[in-house]
């Protein structure tokens, strides 16, 4: 049997970031970002400009699952990483786009593809600043010209 070996044409819209950080993320309001539940932590696997796939153990907060009960129309997840070797902390805002079982093994861990609805204006230069133009991601020296930490590694995945 033969098997057609021509690489698939790339469909993600940005770049990812291989980023391995604790965050925290809660339940809350989308009209006035009133918080619906306490925070709970989870690890940052990737994100790119649109979105954020992270692991978590944690799902329900103050009683609610806030991956299905709490996500509606009316709420989001506040999502906040933390970048330790600059002392900031970046902050957005998402929707649930899907998630399941990080691997076979993983227990009762969960994999949590996030879609970035808004990014804290406090938040958004450094986030620009995380994600270079396409063109500049082949550049070998993309880290240097842009200042990012050694701890960010940039790719399509």
């Amino acid at each position: 049997m033969i098997v057609n070996k021509r690489r698939q044409k790339e469909r993600r819209k940005s770049a990812r970031i291989t980023l391995s950080l604790p965050l925290t993320f809660q339940l809350i309001k989308k009209t006035n970002k009133e918080k619906i539940t306490s925070k709970l932590k989870g690890q940052s696997i990737d994100f790119s400009e649109a979105g954020i796939c992270m692991e978590t153990n944690n799902v329900i907060a103050d009683g609610l699952h806030v991956l299905t009960e709490g996500m509606d129309i009316n709420n989001l997840l506040a999502v906040e990483i933390f970048l330790p070797k600059e002392s900031i902390t970046l902050t957005c805002y998402t929707t649930v786009l899907r998630y399941d079982l990080a691997s076979e093994n993983a227990g009762r861990r969960l994999r949590v593809y996030l879609e970035i609805i808004e990014i804290e204006p406090t938040s958004r230069k450094k986030w620009r600043q995380l994600f270079p133009r396409e063109k500049d991601i082949k550049n070998q020296f993309t880290s240097f010209l842009y200042g990012l930490p050694d701890y960010i590694k940039i790719g399509k995945s």
